[in-house]
């Protein structure tokens, strides 16, 4: 289950990331598309990043939450600092994503190497 959630959200950043490297211009409908993605994945991660489990209710924090998925959402969340309403290729959203996307690969790895099959 948190193997799950940080595959999930190293992918939406890497597709927001992958959607503007390189780009010297969008227009104002991609941008816009962009905001949004960014929007939610920004609030997801804080949302994440508050309750320091995958899942809202009543149950405790596992170890795996504790570990890996809590320092992770909370180090992503931090470096998400790039504001939603900006231009994307103006306002360092790559560098913010990227840094957010190094946060979970290195909790993914390292929950990866230590945890069973089932985390």
């Amino acid at each position: 289950m948190v193997i799950s959630a940080l595959e999930s959200f190293a992918q939406r950043t890497q597709e927001i990331s992958s959607r503007i490297d390189g780009r010297s211009r969008i227009n104002p409908f991609e941008t816009g598309e962009l905001q949004a993605l960014y929007s939610v994945l920004k609030f997801d991660v804080k949302a994440a990043s508050k309750r320091g489990k995958v899942e809202g209710g009543k149950l405790d924090q596992t170890d795996w939450e504790r570990y890996y998925f809590a320092p992770a959402m909370m180090k992503a969340a931090n470096s998400l600092r790039a504001r939603t309403s900006t231009n994307p290729l103006t306002s360092n959203w790559l560098g913010s994503l990227q840094d957010a996307g190094m946060e979970f690969s290195y909790y993914l790895h390292q929950l990866q190497k230590m945890s069973p099959p089932d985390q």
